[in-house]
């Protein structure tokens, strides 16, 4: 681990042992939903870290740099098999699967993921991919919203991030006003 001085909350271990035991059923196409600041970021920190003997590539669907900056930096500074590629990297030349070789990627992670996910999206693109490609990347998508992901044929399993009963969201604050 390069850095443990990155507060990992209870209810982000508790959501990343869920994400964990659906990898080991077999599950390789998982979908995490997650209110906004409810802690996504340290719940794939904390996966990774359980799975050490895999390489993580975290991507985002949002095209918004500093969000992407600010995430990326945060995980590939508190754990040592995740590498932060932008989406637009990941559809390059030579191709998707040539990085995910390479690097030898176990996991992809697509956080914001409601941003870009959608018939004939890029991420649509790059899913379907990789999932004729490379069928035993485990592919994780991560938001706030994913109602275009919860009936899809794409996902295994879709799992509702546990949020604290202190937390104070979006909805909270709009309600407060």
């Amino acid at each position: 681990m390069k850095n443990s001085n990155y507060k990992i909350y209870s209810n982000q271990k508790e959501t990343a042992k869920v994400v964990l035991n659906s990898i080991n059923l077999g599950n390789k196409r998982i979908h995490v939903v997650a209110p906004t600041q409810s802690g996504k970021t340290g719940t794939i920190i904390h996966l990774a870290h359980l799975m050490e003997d895999k390489n993580f590539i975290l991507t985002s669907g949002m095209m918004e740099n500093h969000l992407f900056n600010q995430n990326s930096y945060i995980a590939e500074n508190y754990a040592d098999n995740i590498k932060a590629i932008k989406v637009h990297e990941l559809l390059k030349y030579p191709n998707p699967k040539s990085i995910v070789e390479k690097l030898e990627i176990d996991v992809i992670v697509i956080d914001e993921s409601h941003y870009g996910v959608g018939q004939e999206s890029r991420l649509d693109k790059l899913i379907t991919f990789l999932s004729s490609k490379c069928p035993q990347l485990i592919i994780i998508w991560v938001g706030a919203t994913g109602y275009q992901l919860i009936n899809s044929k794409a996902i295994d399993d879709t799992i509702q991030m546990i949020v604290p009963k202190e937390y104070y969201g979006v909805s909270d604050m709009l309600n407060s006003s």
